[in-house]
């Protein structure tokens, strides 16, 4: 028997075999509702060791029972009650960036057809609170609030006396002398007076705003030419399945090294929640979980924890913090590490951390965790709405520091390999391939559409698990292969028609 167990301070993990990237490895999975479980159960762990005089297992660059403190240009902040209470974070580090790739991407998430199972009619925009609030359509509308500084005078300038426009400059007037303003993002002088380590910026339109936005009580002010935004869903119908629910689970997996500069997180993140207000706005239920993902020395640590069950609203600041903030990537979830990789392996993490499994790697983990997580629903050990495994998604990528049109290529391009999957799944691949030519048929070739989906459609191929304790018994395996076979003939019947 692979698979080995051990209970530290009343949690039970359980360890298996895997090969990773082609690394041999031991991995370990484990699965919790909410945040607070997690806690919940790191807390027990830490306090078994730590009765035990053993604290090796907090990592050196994350809460070494309060001696570590964070940096700013590796974690984002240096406020440490700030980062052990990654519930409290209310903002994502950057809302800017965020808002320029939602502008960016808006298109890619307009008349998306999921194939022939859905249908969908447009969602309402509203400003009276009978839909769910949408922070995207908000956060079109948004805008830097401005204020005036005298550099002769070193101070902020009331904004009745302010003249002049963007395009010649802006002045005011004093003693009859006509003095030169710098436009700037409302509360950036008194952020540069207080935080020493702020770093000036300069928008494409010429205000000046500073790095980070948010400092002790300043925070940098925005407004919104927006009211309150709500989606109303209007006369949505499941074509399959008689009218049943529809569950989809996305997961957001962190690939993430140590020199991805920090606004670069966010780009890893975002196909899972634009697709995650497709399908919702299509009438599905999406439950979105958060990945906690690392490998040491072979030993590999993957914790799902869910961040948003079925039916609730997306929350953007809330999925944006918890899988794309430095300020939980690199502290909390490096405790994660620390006493999971500790309790499950005997191991002491230290200063290296680790690293991530590379997109091929991490796909092969996932494959692994989807086995290990239907047979414990099939046991009762986990309850889910979707046992459907197809339907629990990988939709993050790797982090990198490509130019910021390269991310946005990248979004595009897996946010349509996951949503021509959903639709395999639902209609069959003869379907979803002539709605994919739909959609995209503006943005590529034919060509470019038909080999992009054969692509997502091989890589649906089903894979055992290295470990014989995660395998799918011979007939369920052979019936998921038949039905691969079926989606792949019939995709290869109508492919010289399209």
């Amino acid at each position: 028997m692979a698979k080995r167990e051990v209970d530290i301070g009343g949690v039970k993990l359980e360890t298996f075999d895997g090969v990773y990237g082609g690394r041999t490895s031991r991995i370990l999975f484990a699965d919790f509702e909410t945040s607070e479980k997690l806690y919940e159960a790191r807390e027990k762990m830490e306090q078994h060791f730590i009765s035990r005089n053993d604290t090796n297992f907090f990592t050196d660059r994350a809460y070494r029972q309060g001696q570590s403190r964070p940096d700013r240009d590796f974690v984002g902040t240096t406020d440490l009650n700030e980062v052990n209470n990654p519930q409290n974070i209310a903002q994502f580090a950057f809302p800017n960036a965020l808002n320029d790739a939602l502008n960016n991407l808006g298109s890619v998430t307009q008349d998306l057809e999921l194939g022939g199972g859905v249908k969908k009619k447009k969602l309402i925009m509203s400003s009276q609170p009978i839909g769910v609030f949408n922070f995207p359509a908000a956060a079109i509308g948004l805008y830097r609030k401005a204020e005036y500084f005298s550099p002769a005078d070193n101070f902020v300038v009331d904004k009745s006396l302010v003249q002049g426009n963007s395009s010649n400059g802006f002045f005011f007037t004093q003693n009859g002398q006509r003095k030169v303003l710098e436009q700037r993002q409302e509360n950036t002088t008194e952020m540069l007076r207080i935080n020493p380590n702020a770093k000036p910026k300069m928008t494409n339109s010429g205000m000046l705003y500073t790095d980070p936005i948010k400092y002790k009580n300043v925070m940098l002010k925005f407004g919104t030419t927006n009211k309150k935004v709500y989606l109303v869903k209007s006369n949505i119908k499941n074509v399959q399945n008689k009218g049943k629910e529809k569950y989809v689970d996305m997961y957001l997996i962190p690939e993430i090294l140590g020199d991805i500069e920090k606004e670069n997180l966010l780009y890893s993140a975002l196909p899972s929640f634009l697709v995650a207000q497709i399908l919702e706005a299509a009438g599905f239920k999406v439950n979105i979980k958060k990945v906690i993902l690392n490998v040491n020395s072979g030993n590999v640590v993957f914790l799902a924890v869910s961040l948003k069950d079925y039916g609730q609203p997306i929350d953007v600041n809330k999925l944006m913090v918890q899988t794309a903030d430095t300020r939980v990537y690199r502290w909390d979830d490096f405790r994660n590490y620390g006493i999971f990789a500790k309790a499950a392996f005997n191991q002491d993490i230290g200063a290296g951390i680790g690293g991530t499994l590379g997109t091929t790697g991490v796909r092969q983990a996932f494959n692994d965790y989807k086995h290990w997580l239907k047979k414990k629903i099939e046991k009762g050990e986990i309850k889910a709405f979707n046992k459907n495994v197809n339907l629990h998604i990988n939709g993050s990528m790797e982090a990198t520091n490509d130019p910021q049109n390269d991310q946005y290529e990248n979004v595009r391009n897996l946010l349509t390999t996951i949503l021509d999957q959903i639709a395999i799944e639902f209609s069959g691949a003869d379907k979803a391939i002539v709605e994919a030519i739909k959609r995209d048929i503006n943005a590529k070739t034919k060509v470019e559409i038909i080999r992009d989906f054969e692509g997502a459609l091989a890589a649906l191929t089903p894979v055992q698990p290295t470990d014989t304790d995660l395998r799918d018994s011979d007939p369920n395996f052979q019936s998921r292969i038949n039905e691969h076979n079926r989606n792949t003939q019939t995709f290869q019947q109508i492919k010289p028609t399209l």
